[in-house]
């Protein structure tokens, strides 16, 4: 179906993170996604990048790669809808085998996300060398974004979900890819997590206000602590979110990532009435922006950026 109207925005968040290869299979030509070919002041129209890759996908070539890879029809589920496809996340590894072949470790993300700098977070090839899963907060499986390593006996411990079979053919969303394959994943005798006892992302909190978030130059930052999160999920404020993805635009190519001038202009605050650009800051959020900055809080935190074309 059609991207929500913030996703040139997600894309953004994600290029940022040139570590990471993203995969988007759609069923939209790559226009509805804001096109390609851009250039600097292109803003929300533009979704071009190296490390964002847009796939042709539509149901029934779903259907045909899940029942080859899996032997389970998914055909009942993805005609009801894409969000039967939660469920049947944990087998991705196994779908998509052949797009993952060059890849040590394979995950799924929301598009109702904002992310900042995961390499930061353990999103990097030497935190990731001794671990097979990366969820959050004790937990290995998280429906927002989750990490796992690209090896057969990993990619099949979603078989050893309870009914497996009779739950992903049922019409219906199970939600089975955050705790009953969470718990798969835990049981299994061959799995090495990444335990992280304390939440790396922030979400819709009714603590939060207009102005206390902020994605800026490929951070998500939390203006009143001055503190960094992975990223940001903003599931509760969807609808406030796309009706104000149009006034943001992006301003400054990606040339230095990371670095401090004009690029620390490159954002959007996200708070409960949806999103505003950086220039619409009150001169109270501007002054903690700028205690931030003094604090080192926009600095490369010892994770050395790529420069990207833009």
């Amino acid at each position: 179906g059609a991207p929500p109207k913030w996703a040139p925005l997600t894309l953004e968040t994600m290029r940022w993170n040139v570590e990471l290869t993203w995969f988007i299979f759609t069923d939209q030509p790559r226009e509805a996604w804001g096109g390609s070919g851009c250039s600097p002041g292109h803003g929300t129209s533009c979704v071009a990048g190296t490390n964002v890759v847009l796939r042709p996908l539509n149901a029934s070539s779903f259907v045909h790669l899940a029942l080859r890879a899996t032997g389970l029809d998914a055909s009942a589920g993805v005609a009801g809808g894409g969000y039967k496809l939660r469920d049947w996340r944990m087998a991705y590894g196994e779908i998509f085998a052949r797009w993952l072949r060059r890849f040590h470790f394979w995950g799924w993300v929301d598009l109702d996300l904002f992310i900042g700098r995961l390499p930061l977070f353990g999103f990097n090839a030497s935190t990731l060398s001794g671990v097979d899963s990366v969820g959050d907060q004790g937990w290995p499986s998280q429906g927002p974004l989750t990490l796992l390593r690209n090896a057969p006996a990993i990619n099949r411990i979603w078989r050893d979900v309870s009914r497996v079979r009779e739950r992903l053919e049922r019409p219906g969303i199970q939600r089975m890819n955050e705790w009953d394959f969470g718990r798969a994943l835990l049981e299994a005798p061959e799995m090495r997590q990444r335990v992280v006892p304390w939440p790396m992302h922030l979400w819709t909190h009714a603590r939060h206000g207009p102005e206390d978030v902020l994605w800026i130059a490929g951070r998500v930052l939390h203006l009143p602590s001055c503190g960094e999160a992975a990223y940001f999920h903003f599931s509760n404020w969807k609808d406030v979110v796309a009706a104000s993805a149009a006034s943001v635009v992006v301003a400054a190519p990606l040339d230095v990532v990371g670095g401090l001038g004009v690029h620390t202009e490159v954002g959007w605050s996200i708070g409960p009435g949806g999103l505003r650009p950086l220039a619409a800051l009150s001169a109270s959020a501007r002054a903690r922006l700028d205690t931030c900055r003094a604090r080192g809080a926009l600095q490369s935190g010892g994770f050395a950026p790529t420069a990207v074309s833009y």
